[in-house]
């Protein structure tokens, strides 16, 4: 598997799920919550890298590790833009919404980053990477 392959996995699972969940939380009148889409963040990235390390053999060397992480936070980011309504005006001051998508933004970088880190920790004392 490459690295292209591990984004991909992750685009299709991210948006994938983040839709599936999306629509079933409004058809059960549930509002947006920060713990539920964290914790899809986490499986929908979890799972390409363990596939990545189990397939391969190995995990991520440093700057294949710094590229996921970066294409795993832009993906992101443009979801979050897209679904996040942070385009839509009247809303919020714009800097209200800025701060909020600025802590946004590193709280998400934080958990991928530890994500892709904790799959190398599991594949390493399984000892597949």
């Amino acid at each position: 598997m490459t690295i292209k392959g591990v984004v991909l996995r992750y685009l299709l699972t991210y948006v994938g799920l983040l839709l599936l969940l999306g629509q079933a939380l409004s058809m059960l009148g549930i509002g947006a919550n920060e713990g539920i889409f964290i914790g899809l963040l986490v499986g929908s990235g979890l799972w390409p890298c363990l596939m990545f390390g189990r397939r391969n053999g190995r995990y991520f060397d440093r700057s294949e590790k710094t590229l996921v992480v970066a294409s795993f936070l832009l993906i992101d980011l443009i979801f979050q833009i897209i679904f996040g309504n942070l385009l839509l005006p009247g809303m919020a001051p714009l800097l209200e919404v800025l701060l909020a998508f600025a802590v946004l933004v590193l709280l998400h970088a934080v958990v991928i980053t530890l994500v892709v880190q904790w799959a190398g920790r599991l594949l390493a004392r399984k000892g597949l990477a």
